[in-house]
């Protein structure tokens, strides 16, 4: 049987899953790892012998790290065939793989929050036992995040190089233009989502491709002037787009 020329996008994600998985191990044994160095109750020895140790296990984590990315690399990913609207969301590969570090990281916590419940268990009487009551909340608080970041990456669908015009805004372009209506400047970030920010500070502030100004933009070039319906249905503005750039600009 001829072997398929594309990955579909769940064999994709299952790589990046395990991607995000090894990368989230490899900071975190840096983490411990510094935090050792720093300590004053080891003794040099110790250090010397843990460092070894460290290094051993930083190679062997990025050796999988490089065959996955060789595999990942071996086909291009479908682009995704569903429909328009629904219970997908579109989002970019990295955007994906920040969520799946998330998701790794949140993982990580709950099993050292498990070990803090194991530990204040071990303080006696549970109904006046702070620690255990404390671990207890973080424990529900992580659930429910993991919960949550399950949930989005299940319904994610990744937008990949073959479906993406770079001369057009997509999920993921740095747009500059000028609102006429507004006599005012702008600058986007298009993100899926799960990724806006009403309040960031960046120089290129992240909109939603859902949003009115964001689903207006996407599909449009350079020269182009966009008019946007905002969400009461009668408020319109005409964005003027001068430029369009699926890499992060140096003012970024």
């Amino acid at each position: 049987m001829a072997e398929n020329k594309f990955y579909t996008q769940g064999e994709y994600k299952k790589f990046m899953e395990d991607q995000a998985y090894w990368e989230v191990q490899l900071e975190e044994k840096e983490r411990v790892y510094q935090a050792l160095l720093a300590a004053q109750d080891v003794s040099d020895a110790e250090k010397a012998a843990a460092g070894a140790a460290h290094d051993e296990e930083v190679r062997q984590i990025r050796e999988k790290l490089k065959h996955l990315a060789d595999k990942m690399a071996k086909r291009p990913v479908e682009p995704y065939q569903g429909p328009e609207s629904g219970d997908a969301k579109l989002i970019s590969e990295s955007q994906l793989l920040s969520k799946m570090k998330e998701l790794a990281q949140k993982k990580l916590d709950l099993e050292k929050n498990k070990k803090d419940i194991s530990s204040a268990r071990a303080y006696g009487d549970l109904s006046e036992n702070s620690e255990y009551t404390e671990a207890k909340e973080e424990q529900t608080k992580l659930n429910n995040q993991i919960a949550a970041l399950e949930a989005e990456i299940t319904r994610a669908a990744l937008i990949v190089g073959e479906a993406v015009d770079y001369s057009k805004v997509s999920i993921g372009a740095y747009v500059r233009g000028r609102n006429e209506t507004k006599g005012k400047a702008f600058a986007y970030h298009i993100v899926g989502s799960y990724e806006t920010n009403p309040l960031s500070q960046d120089t290129y502030r992240p909109i939603s491709d859902e949003s009115p100004i964001g689903a207006a933009l996407l599909g449009h070039g350079a020269g182009e002037t966009v008019t946007v319906v905002m969400a009461d249905g009668t408020t319109k503005m005409n964005l003027v787009i001068d430029s369009v750039s699926h890499d992060a600009p140096q003012d970024a």
